[in-house]
């Protein structure tokens, strides 16, 4: 079952309290608001609100109840869809408990069901990040960890660092710059850290503009024609001047087996 209603954009007013992502305080239990710059409030509101009706007119804003029990959703119109994502949270979450303590920073965490996943692991201490702040009202109504926080800000303005890893899941074609979003991620990180990119496809550059036309259809379809300003077809390309690897490349065989597996990209900081 899915919440169908197309919400408005939430305004949420800054909170003194302090949190353990920012400086080992004590978490604290409601998302703050924070963007680097005031220029950027009426864009990103705009994006919101389309990113939001896109996914109530797709069937994706889910009921507590069902977000409740993600990755493993019952009576959703998209089981398979979530079958790949769960097979892929196991993998990521049994990769972070072979490294804890870690310290995690998910970026574009939007309902925060995967920030919740992984705050599950003993010593692993969970911070997730969005724009959205209806979802993420959601999130932090829903879960409630000691190790786990949500924040709505924007990259840019995050107010932490010292993380072992930084995480995109499903989130990095949102980021325009590559370069950019990297460089706000290595400066957050600890030695030795490292950027993780999952559930994300990366285009071959000659297919980057016959996906955009696709892409840019399928928004204006589902009248959220605007959208298509905000998301971007990145390859693997991009990410040659950085220190990268691919975690988990397959074999067509294995691949048959597994099912639908997206690569992982990782990134080391720069040393």
């Amino acid at each position: 079952m899915v919440a169908q209603s197309i919400p408005s954009v939430p305004m949420l007013r800054r909170q003194a309290s302090r949190c353990v992502a920012c400086c080992a305080a004590p978490i604290c239990s409601k998302p703050i608001l924070f963007f680097a710059s005031k220029k950027m409030r009426p864009m990103v509101d705009a994006f919101v609100t389309q990113y939001l009706a896109l996914r109530a007119r797709e069937g994706r804003l889910y009921t507590d109840d069902v977000l409740r029990c993600l990755p493993y959703p019952q009576g959703t119109a998209y089981t398979s869809e979530w079958s790949v994502r769960a097979r892929s949270a196991r993998r990521l979450r049994r990769y972070f408990a072979q490294r804890t303590p870690m310290r995690i920073l998910e970026v574009g965490c939007g309902n925060g069901w995967l920030s919740h996943y992984l705050s599950l692991i003993p010593s692993c201490e969970v911070l997730g990040i969005d724009v959205n702040g209806f979802e993420l009202e959601q999130a932090g109504r829903v879960f409630h960890r000691p190790n786990l926080s949500f924040r709505q800000t924007d990259l840019a303005a995050l107010h932490a660092s010292g993380f072992d890893c930084i995480l995109f899941a499903a989130s990095f074609q949102y980021f325009a710059d590559v370069k950019a979003t990297l460089g706000e991620c290595f400066r957050r990180l600890v030695r030795g850290g490292s950027v993780l990119i999952i559930d994300t496809y990366f285009y071959s550059s000659k297919d980057r503009a016959a996906a955009r036309t696709r892409s840019a259809a399928y928004f204006e379809a589902l009248g959220a024609a605007a959208l298509k300003a905000w998301y971007f077809h990145h390859s693997m390309e991009d990410f040659a001047p950085f220190r990268y690897r691919v975690r988990n490349p397959l074999s067509d065989g294995l691949r048959k087996l597994a099912g639908p597996v997206f690569p992982w990209l990782q990134i080391d900081r720069p040393l």
